[in-house]
Protein backbone atom coordinates (compact mmCIF):
# COMPACT_ATOMS: atom_id res chain seq x y z
CA UNK A 1 0.00 0.00 0.00
CA UNK A 2 1.31 3.73 -0.54
CA UNK A 3 1.51 5.50 2.78
CA UNK A 4 1.40 8.83 2.99
CA UNK A 5 1.89 11.67 5.19
CA UNK A 6 -0.24 14.95 5.68
CA UNK A 7 -3.76 13.19 5.04
CA UNK A 8 -5.67 9.73 6.65
CA UNK A 9 -3.76 6.48 5.30
CA UNK A 10 -6.39 3.50 4.78
CA UNK A 11 -6.78 0.78 7.66
CA UNK A 12 -4.47 -1.78 7.09
CA UNK A 13 -5.09 -5.39 8.35
CA UNK A 14 -2.28 -8.26 7.65
CA UNK A 15 -1.18 -11.57 9.55
CA UNK A 16 2.85 -12.92 9.40
CA UNK A 17 2.37 -16.41 8.89
CA UNK A 18 4.92 -18.39 10.78
CA UNK A 19 6.91 -20.61 8.64
CA UNK A 20 10.30 -22.68 7.68
CA UNK A 21 12.30 -24.00 10.48
CA UNK A 22 14.39 -21.54 13.27
CA UNK A 23 17.17 -20.27 11.78
CA UNK A 24 16.98 -21.45 8.40
CA UNK A 25 14.58 -19.17 7.16
CA UNK A 26 15.31 -16.78 4.10
CA UNK A 27 17.16 -14.25 6.41
CA UNK A 28 17.94 -17.67 8.87
CA UNK A 29 21.70 -17.12 10.28
CA UNK A 30 21.59 -13.37 9.44
CA UNK A 31 22.10 -10.76 12.74
CA UNK A 32 19.83 -8.16 12.21
CA UNK A 33 21.91 -5.44 13.99
CA UNK A 34 24.40 -6.50 11.54
CA UNK A 35 22.19 -5.95 8.79
CA UNK A 36 21.30 -2.87 9.40
CA UNK A 37 24.50 -1.63 9.76
CA UNK A 38 25.76 -2.82 6.42
CA UNK A 39 22.52 -1.38 4.60
CA UNK A 40 23.77 1.58 6.65
CA UNK A 41 27.34 1.56 5.06
CA UNK A 42 26.17 0.94 1.67
CA UNK A 43 23.86 4.08 1.88
CA UNK A 44 26.09 6.22 3.06
CA UNK A 45 28.56 5.48 -0.18
CA UNK A 46 25.56 5.75 -2.21
CA UNK A 47 24.89 9.30 -0.78
CA UNK A 48 28.73 10.44 -1.12
CA UNK A 49 28.51 9.57 -4.21
CA UNK A 50 30.60 6.69 -4.46
CA UNK A 51 29.03 4.73 -6.82
CA UNK A 52 31.54 1.89 -7.57
CA UNK A 53 31.59 1.09 -3.71
CA UNK A 54 28.04 1.26 -2.87
CA UNK A 55 27.73 -0.79 -5.73
CA UNK A 56 30.19 -3.69 -4.23
CA UNK A 57 28.65 -2.93 -0.81
CA UNK A 58 24.76 -3.88 -2.04
CA UNK A 59 26.41 -6.94 -3.90
CA UNK A 60 27.88 -8.21 -1.16
CA UNK A 61 25.14 -7.54 0.96
CA UNK A 62 22.62 -9.34 -1.74
CA UNK A 63 24.97 -12.58 -2.04
CA UNK A 64 24.47 -12.65 1.62
CA UNK A 65 20.81 -12.15 1.74
CA UNK A 66 19.18 -12.72 -1.68
CA UNK A 67 15.52 -12.40 -0.77
CA UNK A 68 16.81 -8.21 -0.46
CA UNK A 69 15.67 -7.41 -4.09
CA UNK A 70 15.06 -4.19 -3.19
CA UNK A 71 18.69 -3.47 -3.38
CA UNK A 72 19.30 -4.36 -6.67
CA UNK A 73 16.76 -0.77 -7.29
CA UNK A 74 20.49 0.95 -5.47
CA UNK A 75 22.63 -0.76 -7.14
CA UNK A 76 20.67 0.18 -10.98
CA UNK A 77 20.74 3.61 -9.23
CA UNK A 78 24.17 4.23 -8.77
CA UNK A 79 24.83 2.28 -12.28
CA UNK A 80 22.83 5.15 -13.97
CA UNK A 81 24.76 7.85 -12.41
CA UNK A 82 27.71 6.48 -13.46
CA UNK A 83 25.70 6.42 -16.93
CA UNK A 84 26.42 2.72 -17.04
CA UNK A 85 23.20 2.10 -18.72
CA UNK A 86 23.68 -1.31 -19.85
CA UNK A 87 24.68 -2.94 -16.46
CA UNK A 88 21.43 -0.92 -15.20
CA UNK A 89 19.78 -2.69 -17.47
CA UNK A 90 21.20 -6.44 -16.93
CA UNK A 91 20.72 -5.19 -12.65
CA UNK A 92 16.73 -4.63 -13.73
CA UNK A 93 16.54 -7.88 -15.87
CA UNK A 94 18.04 -9.20 -12.35
CA UNK A 95 15.95 -8.21 -10.54
CA UNK A 96 12.85 -8.93 -12.47
CA UNK A 97 14.43 -12.48 -12.35
CA UNK A 98 14.58 -12.63 -8.39
CA UNK A 99 11.16 -10.97 -8.41
CA UNK A 100 8.74 -11.57 -11.42
CA UNK A 101 5.70 -9.20 -10.22
CA UNK A 102 7.59 -6.63 -9.15
CA UNK A 103 6.03 -3.42 -10.04
CA UNK A 104 9.06 -0.35 -9.71
CA UNK A 105 11.55 -1.89 -11.74
CA UNK A 106 9.24 -1.93 -15.22
CA UNK A 107 9.20 1.91 -14.46
CA UNK A 108 12.24 2.51 -13.66
CA UNK A 109 13.60 1.01 -17.29
CA UNK A 110 11.02 3.47 -18.67
CA UNK A 111 13.08 6.24 -17.08
CA UNK A 112 16.43 4.71 -17.97
CA UNK A 113 15.54 5.17 -21.33
CA UNK A 114 13.97 8.55 -20.94
CA UNK A 115 18.24 8.98 -19.46
CA UNK A 116 19.11 7.41 -22.54
CA UNK A 117 16.92 10.22 -24.66
CA UNK A 118 14.95 7.12 -26.30
CA UNK A 119 11.49 8.27 -25.16
CA UNK A 120 10.25 5.68 -28.21
CA UNK A 121 11.50 2.69 -26.03
CA UNK A 122 10.60 4.19 -22.86
CA UNK A 123 6.83 4.39 -24.15
CA UNK A 124 7.04 1.13 -25.65
CA UNK A 125 8.34 -0.94 -22.25
CA UNK A 126 5.83 0.47 -20.34
CA UNK A 127 2.26 0.65 -22.43
CA UNK A 128 1.76 -3.08 -22.35
CA UNK A 129 1.81 -2.78 -18.33
CA UNK A 130 -0.55 -0.23 -18.31
CA UNK A 131 -3.16 -2.35 -19.69
CA UNK A 132 -2.92 -5.29 -17.35
CA UNK A 133 -5.59 -4.50 -14.00
CA UNK A 134 -2.35 -4.69 -11.93
CA UNK A 135 -1.29 -1.26 -13.42
CA UNK A 136 0.26 1.39 -10.33
CA UNK A 137 -0.12 4.68 -10.44
CA UNK A 138 3.58 4.91 -11.20
CA UNK A 139 3.38 3.74 -14.57
CA UNK A 140 0.04 5.96 -15.57
CA UNK A 141 2.72 8.75 -14.07
CA UNK A 142 5.47 8.03 -15.89
CA UNK A 143 3.84 7.12 -19.28
CA UNK A 144 2.35 11.18 -18.74
CA UNK A 145 6.27 12.53 -17.74
CA UNK A 146 6.95 10.47 -21.25
CA UNK A 147 4.25 12.24 -23.65
CA UNK A 148 5.07 15.37 -21.93
CA UNK A 149 8.68 15.09 -22.91
CA UNK A 150 7.64 14.36 -26.56
CA UNK A 151 5.50 17.83 -26.52
CA UNK A 152 2.08 16.10 -26.63
CA UNK A 153 0.43 17.99 -23.92
CA UNK A 154 -3.18 16.22 -24.72
CA UNK A 155 -1.50 12.68 -24.24
CA UNK A 156 0.53 13.60 -21.39
CA UNK A 157 -3.06 15.08 -19.53
CA UNK A 158 -4.53 11.12 -20.27
CA UNK A 159 -2.21 9.25 -18.06
CA UNK A 160 -2.15 11.92 -15.54
CA UNK A 161 -5.61 11.74 -15.24
CA UNK A 162 -5.56 8.22 -15.25
CA UNK A 163 -2.59 8.04 -12.35
CA UNK A 164 -5.04 10.60 -10.35
CA UNK A 165 -7.81 8.06 -10.87
CA UNK A 166 -5.63 5.19 -9.66
CA UNK A 167 -5.11 7.25 -6.40
CA UNK A 168 -6.96 10.46 -5.48
CA UNK A 169 -5.20 11.47 -2.69
CA UNK A 170 -1.90 12.03 -4.67
CA UNK A 171 -1.02 14.90 -5.29
CA UNK A 172 1.91 14.82 -8.21
CA UNK A 173 -0.55 14.02 -10.92
CA UNK A 174 -2.82 16.49 -10.08
CA UNK A 175 -0.29 19.19 -9.96
CA UNK A 176 0.34 18.14 -13.62
CA UNK A 177 -3.11 18.87 -14.75
CA UNK A 178 -2.84 21.95 -12.53
CA UNK A 179 -0.33 23.29 -14.40
CA UNK A 180 -1.28 22.36 -17.61
CA UNK A 181 -5.00 23.61 -17.47
CA UNK A 182 -2.95 26.93 -16.37
CA UNK A 183 -0.92 26.50 -19.63
CA UNK A 184 -4.19 26.65 -21.75
CA UNK A 185 -5.38 29.32 -20.02
CA UNK A 186 -8.60 27.39 -17.65
CA UNK A 187 -7.65 29.21 -14.58
CA UNK A 188 -10.83 27.68 -12.79
CA UNK A 189 -9.71 24.54 -13.84
CA UNK A 190 -6.47 24.57 -12.42
CA UNK A 191 -7.46 26.51 -9.43
CA UNK A 192 -9.76 23.88 -8.86
CA UNK A 193 -7.11 20.68 -9.41
CA UNK A 194 -4.34 22.89 -7.47
CA UNK A 195 -6.08 23.55 -4.85
CA UNK A 196 -6.78 19.59 -4.50
CA UNK A 197 -3.18 18.92 -4.43
CA UNK A 198 -2.58 21.08 -1.46
CA UNK A 199 -5.88 19.55 0.31
CA UNK A 200 -4.57 16.05 -0.10
CA UNK A 201 -1.22 16.04 0.53
CA UNK A 202 -0.43 19.52 2.16
CA UNK A 203 3.26 17.86 3.18
CA UNK A 204 4.05 16.86 -0.17
CA UNK A 205 6.63 19.04 -1.96
CA UNK A 206 4.22 18.98 -4.87
CA UNK A 207 2.38 21.03 -2.81
CA UNK A 208 4.67 23.43 -2.83
CA UNK A 209 4.75 23.67 -6.36
CA UNK A 210 1.11 23.74 -6.43
CA UNK A 211 0.80 26.72 -3.96
CA UNK A 212 3.75 28.86 -6.40
CA UNK A 213 1.60 28.44 -9.29
CA UNK A 214 -1.75 29.25 -7.25
CA UNK A 215 -0.13 32.33 -6.34
CA UNK A 216 0.56 33.13 -9.85
CA UNK A 217 -3.49 33.23 -10.29
CA UNK A 218 -3.93 35.84 -7.65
Amino acid sequence: MFVRTGSQNPPLTFQLPRSGVAYFGALGGVAAADLQDKIGEADRLFTDRKWDEAIAAYRAILNRSPVLTALYLQIAAAQRHKKDYDAALGTYKDMLVAEPGNKVAPVEVARLWVDRGDLVRAEESLRPLAQEPTATREIYYTLGEIKAAQQDAAGAAAWFRKAADADPNWAKPLVQLGQAALASGNRAEASRLLSRAIEVDPSAPEAAAARTALATLK
